[in-house]
C-alpha cells in the first residue's frame, strides 16, 4: 500500500516536471505525440487490461513510466544528437545510453503486471528502450540537422570558406 503511495508521489514529481518541460517547448508535432501514445500503448498492452478499461495506464507506476519514457527520450538524445554531429566516436556509448535510461524508466510499468515474471518485464522494457530512442533518432533526426545544426554548420562553413 505504502509503496503505491511512493509510485503515486513519484508519477506527480515527473508529471510537473513533464508539464514544464512541455510548456517551455513550441507546440505538440506528430513525433512528441507519437511518442507518447506509443508508450502509452505498450504499457495498456503490457497491463493486460482491455482496452475499455482504462486502469490500465491510470496505475500510477504505468503513468511514471509513460511520462517518464517521454521525458528520458526527450533528455537522453541529445548527447546523442551532439555526438553524432561531432563525430567524437562516442555516438554508440550515447545510443546505448539513452536506450538504458528510457529502459529503467518503463521498468516500473512492467513489473505492475502480475502475471508476467521479473525478467520477462526487464526483457520488454530494453526493447521498448531500443525501439523508443532508434525511433526518435530516425523521426526527429533530419529536423534536428536541419534546424538545429545544419544552419550552425552553415555559418561556420561561411567563416572558414569565406
Amino acid at each position: 500500500m505504502t509503496l503505491d503511495w511512493l509510485f503515486a508521489g513519484i508519477a506527480l514529481l515527473v508529471a510537473l516536471a513533464a508539464f514544464r518541460w512541455v510548456m517551455a517547448l513550441p507546440p505538440p508535432d506528430w513525433r512528441r505525440v507519437a511518442l507518447v501514445a506509443g508508450l502509452a500503448w505498450i504499457q495498456k498492452v503490457a497491463s493486460g487490461v482491455g482496452w475499455k478499461d482504462p486502469a490500465g495506464v491510470r496505475a500510477p507506476k504505468r503513468l511514471v513510466s509513460i511520462v517518464g519514457g517521454a521525458v528520458a527520450v526527450a533528455l537522453a538524445t541529445g548527447p546523442v544528437f551532439q555526438s553524432l554531429f561531432e563525430r567524437d566516436g562516442a555516438s554508440l556509448r550515447w545510443f546505448l545510453l539513452a536506450m538504458a535510461v528510457v529502459a529503467l524508466t518503463q521498468v516500473p510499468g512492467f513489473l505492475d503486471s502480475t502475471r508476467r515474471p521479473a525478467w520477462l518485464a526487464v526483457v520488454q522494457a530494453v526493447l521498448t528502450g531500443i525501439v523508443a530512442v532508434g525511433l526518435t533518432v530516425l523521426a526527429v533526426g533530419p529536423v534536428v540537422w536541419t534546424q538545429c545544426i545544419g544552419p550552425t554548420l552553415a555559418a561556420v562553413q561561411a567563416l572558414v570558406f569565406s
